[in-house]
């Protein structure tokens, strides 16, 4: 089966990722927060900080990030922040698929990103 990566194991790259898991992907979790990897370790999985990111033997990189909603608008900040570190450290060329939970948002990014992992500039 393929081998995922996923960046963001918080409320929504966690449980996709065990379910990842139960299909019978080989899955790895990286996430910023210490005490997250250290539960998830904890648990069994396979996860480590993202410094330790290497994409060479990835198939497939799901980014789960937050993207904080305000009045003034949406905070993408963390994935441009995310996908930027990934490219920069690995030079890789990946299709990214745009998807989003907030339709206002994939509708404003869609052309503001290339679709390989670098912001258009």
């Amino acid at each position: 089966m393929a081998r995922i990566h996923t960046i963001g194991a918080g409320v929504v790259g966690a449980p996709t990722d065990k379910g990842f898991l139960q299909h019978g992907y080989d899955v790895r979790f990286f996430d910023a927060d210490p005490d997250r990897v250290q539960g998830l370790a904890a648990q069994g999985l396979s996860v480590d900080l993202p410094h330790q990111i290497a994409l060479s033997d990835a198939e497939a990189v799901f980014m789960s990030v937050t993207a904080l909603t305000s009045a003034s608008g949406i905070d993408r900040s963390h994935v441009h922040v995310a996908s930027d570190a990934i490219v920069a450290r690995d030079a890789v060329s990946w299709d990214v698929p745009e998807v989003a939970t907030h339709r206002d948002w994939a509708r404003r990014d869609v052309p503001q990103w290339g679709g390989r992992g670098v912001r258009n500039a």
